[in-house]
């Protein structure tokens, strides 16, 4: 208590001297305080960097913590992703390809994870009391239900967006690509990619549409996510508002930067030639 008291005055400010708390009365608030501490500090000139001490603490612990809640909203979607793809509608089953699910777990969500941990402390992160640690505030009653659709709400959307993306892009490029295959075994001469996906010759289909649907399916997971963690990172702090607050971690804009890249090169060697050309304009709408 003495510590925090005193860290709110500034030992060099001699203009408030009559109106702020004394260095010998903080001495003994936190003498008293920390009776029982195995640290003791002495009241000194180090006494003045308590403040960005405390300060930085508190702002790794919240960057921490914010890394740490969008790595589990990652590896949730991503395994919710997968376990949607055998209850698809489709007669083929949804094809995760390996390489993207190694760039995605391995690559991506824990370079973003990691970039967040550096993330600056807010400016007055030493005026708000921080939560104290007891069981029946952290974890009060209705706060693992807010906690579970907290996580869930931003979970389970990106991956039922990827879901009905790969069925959208499979059926189209069905058409593109084989187009004899709907013609002769299902019966198709018009048709949209909603009655392709429904035939029943595709069961067992492993062919150029299948994979680069994958690979589009896991290219939006993972853009999906590098979007999310901003939430994380800014939490309710508008975007447009100055100064920046994507000015406090440089490292993270790096981080997403190269994943992005990343992504755009994983795609380039993925899809084939024609894809993104025969995919119809809504798809690249509901990609936004």
């Amino acid at each position: 208590f003495g510590v925090d008291v005193y860290s709110l005055e500034d030992p060099t400010d001699t203009r408030s001297f009559n109106h702020r708390l004394s260095p010998k009365e903080a001495s003994i608030i936190s003498s008293i305080a920390a009776n029982s501490c195995i640290f003791n500090m002495p009241l000194g000139h180090g006494v003045a960097h308590l403040t960005s001490i405390i300060d930085a603490g508190r702002g790794a612990l919240n960057a921490g913590t914010a890394a740490v809640e969008f790595m589990v909203v990652a590896y949730i979607s991503f395994s919710v992703l997968v376990l949607f793809s055998p209850c698809s509608i489709s007669t083929s089953v949804p094809f995760v390809p390996g390489i993207g699910s190694v760039l995605y777990l391995l690559l991506v969500v824990p370079l973003i994870g990691i970039a967040m941990v550096f993330t600056a402390a807010d400016e007055d992160s030493m005026t708000i009391v921080p939560t104290k640690n007891e069981k029946t505030v952290a974890f009060a009653r209705g706060e693992r239900q807010r906690l579970c659709i907290y996580i869930l709400s931003k979970s389970v959307l990106p991956a039922a967006m990827s879901q009905l993306l790969f069925l959208v892009s499979f059926g189209s490029l069905i058409i593109e690509f084989d187009s004899k295959l709907i013609l002769n075994e299902c019966g198709l001469v018009q048709t949209s990619w909603r009655h392709v996906i429904r035939c029943d010759a595709l069961i067992s289909y492993a062919g150029p549409s299948n994979i680069s649907s994958g690979a589009l399916m896991i290219a939006f997971q993972t853009m999906c996510m590098i979007a999310i963690s901003s939430s994380f990172l800014l939490g309710t702090t508008p975007i447009y508002s100055k100064p920046s607050p994507l000015g406090k971690n440089k490292i993270w804009i790096g981080a997403i930067t190269t994943c992005i890249l990343l992504i755009l090169l994983y795609l380039s060697l993925t899809l084939e030639k024609g894809v993104l050309k025969s995919l119809p304009w809504y798809f690249y709408f509901l990609s936004l």
